[in-house]
């Protein structure tokens, strides 16, 4: 092709027609300029192409990720909710109480609320490594971002609570369990049954106590809080899944 234009190029100046030879010159030079753009164009889907790809990938591992938060938060919740009910009955004057105290578990039934606080929330890796690189730009969907800085905003706040029954726990719970009971009996029940226990809880007596009753209302009303975002923090979760999903099939 080359040779071609080579001759045809010799043939015309050795005619001597300037004219024809001009728009010769000028045709080879568009010929060169279209074969420029087409490689550009070229060039720029490959790139197009490649962000696409990586963009894809970035939202599969969010996905992944969501799933498991979900998962993660729906487990916690029930697990929280458990506790906080059966709170609710050991501060609740009635047959649900009385049917708790003489349950023949009741050691067994009083280690998770009583003892247990849940601070587990779920991580956001794929979008944690995405901000640390600078590269968050990567997911084009302005919605799906934004969802994601509110949703990380969400779980910092959802910690500061579950910061907050902790701190309960460790400096009231903790204290009223191993001051008030016999907190081998409830350990031996729950969770290491060859410990040897000592005495029989009263477990009415004790919630009589106001210094009891107010410390584990304490409780109650941080868990219940807690769990209240932790399930907003559910529906946000989703409503984010959801639309990951739609860019995922465009």
């Amino acid at each position: 092709m080359i040779t071609l234009f080579r001759r045809l190029r010799q043939k015309l100046l050795d005619s001597g027609n300037i004219t024809k030879y001009m728009l010769y010159a000028v045709g080879e030079i568009l010929l060169v300029v279209i074969g420029i753009l087409i490689a550009l164009q070229v060039n720029n889907w490959n790139e197009e192409r490649k962000l696409e790809l990586e963009e894809n990938r970035v939202l599969t591992a969010l996905k992944d990720d969501m799933i498991k938060g979900i998962e993660n938060l729906e487990y916690r919740a029930s697990y929280e909710t458990k506790n906080m009910e059966t709170l609710k009955i050991l501060l609740t004057e009635g047959p649900q109480k009385d049917s708790l105290l003489s349950h023949n578990k009741i050691d067994s039934l009083m280690y998770g609320p009583l003892w247990q606080a849940v601070f587990e929330v779920p991580v956001l890796q794929t979008y944690n490594d995405l901000k640390s690189s600078g590269e968050v730009s990567i997911i084009q969907n302005l919605s799906i971002r934004n969802k994601l800085a509110d949703l990380e905003l969400g779980f910092n706040n959802l910690t500061s609570q579950l910061h907050d029954v902790l701190a309960v726990q460790q400096l009231r719970i903790d204290e009223i369990a191993i001051n008030d009971l016999d907190f081998i009996t409830v350990l031996q029940a729950a969770r290491f049954p060859s410990v040897t226990k000592r005495d029989p809880n009263n477990y009415r007596e004790f919630l009589n106590n106001r210094k009891v009753r107010n410390t584990l209302g304490a409780k109650l009303e941080l868990m219940a809080s807690a769990i209240e975002f932790r399930q907003e923090m559910i529906v946000s979760s989703k409503d984010l899944l959801e639309l990951i999903e739609l860019e995922i099939k465009k």
